[in-house]
């Protein structure tokens, strides 16, 4: 005989099914879906917020910041090797675009060092630069032009950035710093090209 006992029981069952049912829809979600009018949100679950530019990164090529680069760049330069998604072995895009913007960077400050060269400027000359031979990024910058325009407006990101007035201009400009935004968990993927690398290479070049 069904009682309230049953009852209760039967609709606790329900309401954790529903639940369970619920979960696993939400985690297939696709993140960043359209809301707000058709905006479409960031992708990425990781807040940042990004305080100042970092120098250490910007500034001309030597030890400090090659190794600095170097180390956005995982074990195995992101070829990575997996029995279900990349047989035979692929490229992480991320770090793809990162030797990219390594490439034009090098290229810019040999560049620089060039015109110092010319100008006769020689206490500005870099010899960090001077001694990297071939490695200076000087090659297929063509590409690297065009495939860093296709993986920007891949990603779009949409974050939208705080705006400050310029004190000499009166104008409003998007600096990108101090602005709350979301982003891709850059560290766990590093760790999963990592674990899957398809080889112990460890340079950005």
């Amino acid at each position: 005989m069904k009682g309230p006992f049953w009852k209760t029981v039967t609709s606790h069952f329900f309401f954790t099914l529903l639940g369970i049912l619920f979960g696993i829809a939400w985690s297939y979600w696709p993140v960043g879906g359209f809301s707000n009018d058709g905006y479409l949100s960031p992708s990425g679950h990781t807040p940042e917020v990004w305080s100042s530019e970092n120098f250490t990164f910007t500034g001309e090529p030597s030890a400090l910041t090659q190794s600095a680069w170097a180390s956005l760049i995982p074990k195995g330069k992101g070829f990575v090797e997996h029995p279900h998604i990349a047989s035979p072995p692929k490229a992480v895009a991320a770090y793809h675009q990162i030797h990219c913007l390594h490439g034009i960077r090098i290229a810019y400050y040999s560049r620089v060092n060039e015109l110092h060269k010319l100008q006769g400027k020689h206490s500005l000359i870099n010899h960090y630069i001077e001694n990297m031979g071939g490695e200076r990024g000087l090659y297929h910058l063509d590409h690297c032009f065009e495939y860093l325009r296709h993986a920007l407006m891949c990603a779009a990101d949409s974050n939208l950035e705080d705006l400050v007035v310029d004190e000499e201009t009166g104008t409003a400009v998007a600096p990108g710093w101090g602005t709350k935004r979301v982003c891709r968990d850059f560290e766990r993927l590093g760790k999963w090209s990592e674990r899957w690398r398809a080889s112990e290479d460890e340079t950005i070049l």
